[in-house]
């Protein structure tokens, strides 16, 4: 007979079973209470069914909150659906009128060289990118629990280098770029430097 098995109680987290079944290849794991007796199994199918919804809650996170609670996206009421997603646009709305604000400061270039116009889509697009591509990196590490290891810290210290880093490559390539395209340095620097 084993006599260290590993089990989970009834109140442990249902993605904690799901790394535990995966990390030791299980087909299933006992449940006991608080006094260590059997009360049921969580089986592989049952991990299957948790991972897909906890997959599905991180995935409509990503997409700015567009999901919430235990409701299926598609059966939920739409003025519910409406009203979760109308303030993640509402914040994209007030950073869009800061960047508005910008460019709008820099008409008098703008109107000089109206080619430096054309290369605000590319910068602002590459921007989001890379943000999207941070927020998809820590949402699927929150999710495997691989953030815990490293703390905050340490992982918004890590983006913010690699932002960093990405944004000096993006920048130089978008300088010879630029500089192809219309032949001028001076607009080729314009686009590369903030």
């Amino acid at each position: 007979m084993t006599q260290d098995v590993v089990f989970v109680y009834t109140d442990t987290d249902q993605e904690e079973v799901a790394r535990m079944i995966q990390r030791y290849d299980f087909v299933a794991v006992p449940v006991v209470d608080r006094e260590q007796r059997l009360v049921g199994i969580i089986t592989v199918d049952d991990i299957i069914d948790i991972l897909q919804e906890e997959t599905t809650e991180d995935i409509y996170t990503l997409g700015g909150g567009v999901q919430s609670g235990g409701d299926s996206y598609f059966q939920s009421n739409i003025i519910s659906v409406a009203r979760k997603r109308v303030v993640w646009l509402l914040v994209l709305l007030v950073t869009n009128t800061v960047t508005g604000t910008i460019i709008k400061s820099q008409e008098d270039i703008l109107s000089k060289v109206v080619t430096l116009a054309a290369f605000i889509p590319l910068l602002t697009g590459t921007g989001g990118n890379v943000g999207a591509q941070s927020s998809t990196v820590v949402i699927r590490g929150m999710n495997t629990d691989e953030i815990r290891a490293l703390g905050p810290l340490q992982v918004v210290g890590r983006e913010a280098l690699a932002g960093a880093l990405l944004g000096g490559i993006l920048g130089t390539i978008a300088t010879l770029w630029a500089f192809l395209l219309e032949k001028n340095l001076e607009v080729a620097l314009s686009v590369a430097l903030p």
